[in-house]
């Protein structure tokens, strides 16, 4: 009975491999035609300008460019193109200027003109 088993697995394990070999040729270059299409698709004028190191949101790929640099998230987009700082409560960071910040308070007082209560807090204990 072990024997039998043994050869069904070795039988049937060839039998699979055969099949995956027997694969039409046109469907072994599919792969490579849809990534063709995918880059195509991908072409467009703001990807473009954003991969040359302009600041660019492409609503087609959803996806930004900020000084040439990816950003994945809408919010944070709009929060590091925004004229002096904005936050963003997804993903939980801050631009003050265009710069990536972890500290909501900055982003409040570079808002409000003034300097940041808890990083000053935090410099002064150091």
């Amino acid at each position: 009975m072990k024997r039998f088993s043994a050869a069904l697995i070795v039988i049937l394990a060839l039998f699979a491999l055969a099949a995956c070999q027997q694969q039409p040729a046109e469907q072994a270059a599919a792969p490579a035609e849809e990534a063709t299409v995918e880059k195509a698709a991908h072409d467009c004028e703001a990807c473009a300008k954003g991969e040359a190191g302009e600041t660019a949101w492409c609503e087609g790929c959803n996806m930004g460019f900020v000084k040439g640099e990816k950003v994945a998230c809408k919010d944070c987009y709009g929060a590091a193109t925004a004229e002096l700082a904005g936050w963003c409560e997804t993903c939980g960071v801050g631009f003050v200027k265009g710069e990536k910040v972890a500290c909501k308070g900055c982003i409040e007082a570079a808002i409000a003109g003034t300097e940041c209560a808890a990083c000053a807090a935090k410099k002064t204990e150091a």
